[in-house]
């Protein structure tokens, strides 16, 4: 029986190869997705050559020790906000001292204690020392299928935010001649 590789499988061998073409490492900071980004990176073979390390800062407590987010912050937006997926991805990538880092933060489900946001909001941010970049998104399903779908997406825009750094490092480079 021949395996078939999956979307996600085919974004995890692009995201390797231009991390070790570009000798880039990562980092990654989870809240909703409770560890499954860094499983799911780790999970390929040499990974180890790009990925120097991630926290899963499921409580807020978690977030403002570990990462320093400040509770303030945390209090004015909540812990599933842009402002926060971008804190999150800045200091993960400060505290690993890595090129990029990915963070997540957002309400898996299957209900909400104390809050009017809809299960499935989800903000995913992406760091480097140029910016952060922070996506909102929705997604649908069972708390285990919002995870995954966060994780693919999450991976997918890595890729793309590397991908346009160096396109950009290119045509500078290129002007400059």
């Amino acid at each position: 029986m021949i395996k078939m590789e999956n979307a996600i499988d085919i974004k995890l061998k692009e995201l390797k190869k231009v991390l070790l073409e570009n000798k880039f490492l990562i980092s990654v900071a989870e809240s909703c997705t409770g560890g499954l980004v860094s499983k799911t990176i780790t999970d390929i073979p040499g990974s180890s050559n790009y990925f120097v390390g991630g926290v899963v800062t499921y409580q807020n407590t978690a977030k403002e020790k570990i990462l320093n987010i400040p509770i303030d912050l945390i209090n004015k937006f909540t812990a599933v906000s842009e402002p926060v997926a971008k804190e999150m991805a800045q200091s993960v990538r400060k505290l690993y001292c890595s090129d990029f880092s990915i963070s997540t933060t957002g309400y898996a489900g299957p209900h909400l204690m104390n809050s009017n946001e809809p299960t499935g909001l989800v903000f995913i941010g992406i760091s480097s020392k140029k910016g952060v970049k922070v996506y909102k998104e929705f997604f649908y399903g069972n708390r285990n299928q919002i995870r995954i779908k966060v994780t693919e997406k999450a991976i997918e825009y890595l890729i793309n935010y590397i991908n346009n750094e160096i396109l950009e490092r290119s045509f500078v480079c290129q002007k400059t001649l």
